[in-house]
């Protein structure tokens, strides 16, 4: 869909029934600024690109920086920060919000050195300095972070301990409580920085959803500083091409964790295809489910693409799989998924 097309076809939309279009936004961005809520790109794949830092910073209002422990602190107590700080100078330049991804995640991205901890008080030490670091650095800058990525088993296992807690270094050695430590560290760090608890296949009810709840059902009680959590929107992925939870299973998800007083976001969308030249309009519809279900509940404010164009994709560099799963093509212009989350945006004004 050439974006002049979109672009009609947003401001028709809002003619046709939506209100007036005296002043109707003629973008997604500008549609969402309206709305009140946060159409992301994660800042991964292809952001070195002038295509990638344009797009993100003109049609998008939200980016998330990656702070992967690998690249951020590769050896212990020497930091690199050049990556987030380039995130940010395109987020701040382009007046967007920040999320940061990810400050503790045990399954990748995790350095030797943490990996080889031999007790709990070395590993919490570690865990403590790498956060404090982090969090104050960018202190007032990145408004919400993914403190803990991936806390539940691959599948939804119950796990060695039976309550569904993936089985990394840190539960290990400082137990199930290391991602209260973890929350309450960051929350030091920034008192005023939202923090989540991130992971993915929770949005279609079942196990690994109930264990995902679970946890920041007792992290609530609790009182840790937990804000909101991240549905991750790998649909269709690779590695379960038959993950494909329906809008009205999205909106159930949304609604129960929104139950616990917490925020919600759907956090790292693709939707890989299997035959992407005859799937477009098929891709298009799960993104507007994905967004409307969002958009249409106050207690979720955001969704994020992960990345911006197929020429530059996870799924691609991970899993050698060319499906096409963003919202731009190769080209860098937009396809039918972006103008459907356009639609969303506009579908939602009224119950919003």
């Amino acid at each position: 869909m050439p974006r002049s097309l979109l672009i009609a076809t947003i401001v028709a939309l809002l003619a046709n029934g939506c209100g007036s279009d005296d002043d109707a936004p003629s973008s997604v961005r500008g549609l969402a600024d309206q709305l009140g809520v946060y159409v992301g790109a994660g800042f991964v794949e292809g952001s070195h690109t002038a295509e990638f830092r344009s797009i993100a910073a003109s049609e998008y209002n939200s980016l998330t920086a990656g702070l992967y422990w690998t690249q951020s602190e590769p050896q212990r107590g020497q930091f690199d920060f050049s990556a987030a700080d380039d995130a940010l100078a395109v987020a701040e330049a382009g007046r967007l919000r920040v999320r940061g991804h990810p400050l503790v995640w045990g399954r990748l991205a995790l350095p030797q050195y943490v990996q080889d901890a031999s007790s709990a008080q070395e590993l919490r030490a570690i865990m403590r300095e790498h956060i404090t670091a982090i969090v104050g650095r960018y202190r007032g800058r990145i408004e919400q972070y993914d403190v803990v990525n991936e806390p539940i088993t691959f599948a939804g296992s119950p796990g060695d301990d039976g309550n569904g807690l993936a089985e990394y270094v840190f539960t290990d050695l400082l137990g199930p409580g290391y991602i209260r430590e973890a929350l309450d560290i960051a929350h030091a760090a920034d008192p005023e920085a939202k923090l989540f608890i991130n992971d993915f296949f929770v949005m279609r009810p079942g196990a690994k959803q109930d264990y995902f709840f679970e946890l920041a059902r007792q992290l609530v009680e609790s009182g840790a500083p937990l804000h909101g959590v991240g549905f991750q929107g790998h649909i269709t992925p690779p590695f379960d091409p038959n993950y494909l939870p329906a809008a009205a299973e999205i909106g159930a998800a949304i609604d129960r964790f929104a139950a616990l007083g917490l925020e919600v976001e759907i956090t790292e969308i693709d939707v890989t295809l299997s035959d992407p030249a005859n799937q477009l309009e098929y891709q298009a519809q799960i993104y507007r489910g994905l967004a409307e279900a969002c958009f249409r509940r106050p207690a979720c404010p955001g969704i994020t693409t992960w990345g911006i164009s197929d020429a530059y994709t996870w799924i691609e560099g991970f899993f050698s799989v060319q499906g096409a799963p963003l919202p731009y093509d190769e080209s860098f212009a937009p396809k039918p998924a972006w103008g459907a989350i356009g639609e969303a945006l506009i579908a939602a004004r009224g119950a919003r």
